[in-house]
């Protein structure tokens, strides 16, 4: 558990950063972009210290999931290293979100979760006969 009351995650630092960076792919070819984009924005994000952020994008730009561009913030005049996924980087983002989208399916499907009232019932009545 953290701090916060938040549990930790299942997911390390790099897949998370795919995560978080997936919907920003957009912004490639733009001039300016969200802070959420450079690593202080990905730290803050992420709820991770800059300086381990800082290992793993550079760890993902050796690797190729990602791109190190030099872009403004919306809020600032200076340029500053922006990170943006790759064409890799976003197919690996793509299938560790399906992944999690499927793994939370059978979950709730385990539990019983997702299903309405009479549907449960219908379920618990048909194991019963």
């Amino acid at each position: 558990m953290r701090k916060d009351g938040e549990p930790e995650s299942c997911l390390n630092v790099a897949c998370r950063t795919l995560l978080h960076l997936l919907p920003y792919a957009r912004y490639e070819h733009e001039r300016f972009c969200p802070r959420e984009m450079m690593q202080k924005g990905i730290a803050d994000s992420l709820g991770v210290c800059r300086p381990f952020v800082s290992r793993q994008l550079n760890r993902l730009v050796e690797e190729g999931f990602l791109m190190c561009m030099e872009k403004h913030a919306f809020t600032s005049k200076r340029e500053e290293k922006a990170y943006v996924p790759t064409e890799r980087g976003v197919k690996a983002a793509i299938e560790i979100r399906t992944a999690l989208k499927a793994l939370a399916e059978a979950r709730n499907e385990s539990e019983g979760l997702g299903e309405s009232p009479a549907q449960r019932d219908a379920r618990a009545q048909a194991a019963g006969s």
